[in-house]
């Protein structure tokens, strides 16, 4: 339930109780029949949990602190340089990725997730010391290997094009709280959104891990 952002914001503990007042007399998913949940982080992790739920009828909404541009970078910049690391998918997950519904041929025939011209699929991967020499070379059966941002990106133009999952960009959860029927959020903005499920998906710094 977004709420317009207030000029100066209130005491932390007059904000948790308005939060739990207004929250505990939202609709629940029992009353609607379809579960929600709330995804604060739009990384890769954050990303896939809110496709793999949204699958299976989950009303997902995904918070992420960065704006959309300082997540994936001016549209004009080059790969080449982007910083994040290559993700390698194992057939698991490719498998996963496919029942919701990142899909398509590739060019040698074999189905392989929507991940578009950035996404490589490869047949093994070798572990090497530092003078360059072979320790192992394990086979991974068509993995895919794909640059986070790159992930993230087909993840949410899938979410967009399919209706699948809202983003909120430029949102900084900064309190959350437990409710009756699940848990309430709000951000340094003054939105607030209420769920059955929080999921924190925003790094080792994040708010959800550190208070459960």
């Amino acid at each position: 339930f977004p709420v317009p952002a207030t000029e100066t914001m209130p005491s932390k503990s007059k904000l948790l109780k308005d939060l739990v007042n207004e929250a505990q007399g939202m609709t629940q998913s029992a009353d609607t029949g379809t579960p929600s949940a709330i995804v604060v982080g739009a990384g890769a992790a954050g990303m896939i949990t809110a496709l793999g739920l949204s699958s299976i009828g989950v009303s997902v909404i995904v918070l992420e602190e960065q704006s959309e541009e300082e997540f994936f970078g001016p549209s004009d910049s080059s790969r080449a340089v982007q910083t994040d690391e290559p993700l390698v998918l194992s057939p698991e997950s490719v498998e996963c990725l496919q029942r919701w519904g990142l899909v398509a041929l590739a060019a040698r025939g074999k189905k392989v997730p929507d991940l578009g011209p950035c996404a490589r699929v490869i047949d093994y991967i070798e572990l090497r010391d530092m003078n360059g020499r072979l320790i192992e070379r394990s086979s991974l059966d068509d993995a895919v290997c794909i640059r986070a941002s790159d992930l993230c990106r087909q993840i949410l133009d899938t979410a967009v094009e399919r209706g699948a999952f809202q983003v909120r960009y430029s949102t900084r959860v900064v309190h959350f709280v437990d409710i009756s029927w699940g848990a309430a959020i709000i951000a340094a903005d003054s939105f607030k959104y209420a769920a059955d499920l929080l999921i924190g998906a925003d790094g080792l710094s994040s708010l959800v891990p550190a208070r459960l």
